[in-house]
């Protein structure tokens, strides 16, 4: 298993930090890369965090346990604490609203990284894919939408199993299939 393909990368804003005895409490708004898989592991879970700052002068890894989570119209806003030991100055001293780059890979309970979600999520693109591309309606739509109805090379795919391996490939057909049923 490569960390690579079960972390997901978002890009987020340092909203609020506050440092007690106990670790410091952090804020952040997720404003690029939120996606099912994260959306659905956030409540209660543990993470392994690797965080990196946009110039790349600073990074660390650290992990949370996610205290709490809301959606506004801002955004989408996590709260956690980071241990004492595992704060780095950087992030002490990094303005509010300052922009940093963060892996989150969901851990177990033995502190191995959770594959399981990713994988179901993966396996129902796979099977959504099959039966979509047997359906004439979806295939006249993508003719319509897309100019042609080859989903594999909208999708820069050469098998539909491709979707379990490049999430990129899945958030596409995700997209592509919201605009299918939006049109109903």
């Amino acid at each position: 298993m490569r960390i690579s393909d079960i972390a997901i990368k978002t890009t987020c804003i340092l909203m609020e930090r506050k440092t007690n005895g106990l670790g410091t409490a952090v804020t952040l708004r997720i404003v690029e890369g939120l996606n099912d898989d994260l959306r659905s592991a956030i409540a209660g879970n543990r993470f392994f965090l690797g965080w990196a700052s946009p110039d790349a002068a600073a990074a660390f890894r650290t992990e949370v346990r996610i205290g709490s989570h809301r959606t506004n119209t801002a955004g989408f806003n996590l709260s956690f604490m980071v241990h004492p030991d595992d704060v780095c100055d950087a992030l002490l001293l990094a303005p509010y609203k300052s922009q940093w780059t963060v892996a989150w890979i969901e851990l177990d309970d033995e502190d191995q990284p959770v594959e399981g979600r990713m994988s179901r999520d993966a396996q129902r693109a796979v099977e959504s894919y099959r039966q979509l591309s047997a359906m004439p309606r979806f295939l006249e739509w993508l003719r319509l939408h897309a100019g042609h109805s080859d989903l594999m090379s909208i999708l820069a795919i050469k098998d539909p199993e491709d979707l379990v391996k490049y999430r990129g490939a899945r958030r596409r057909f995700r997209e592509l299939v919201a605009a299918f049923y939006s049109t109903f």
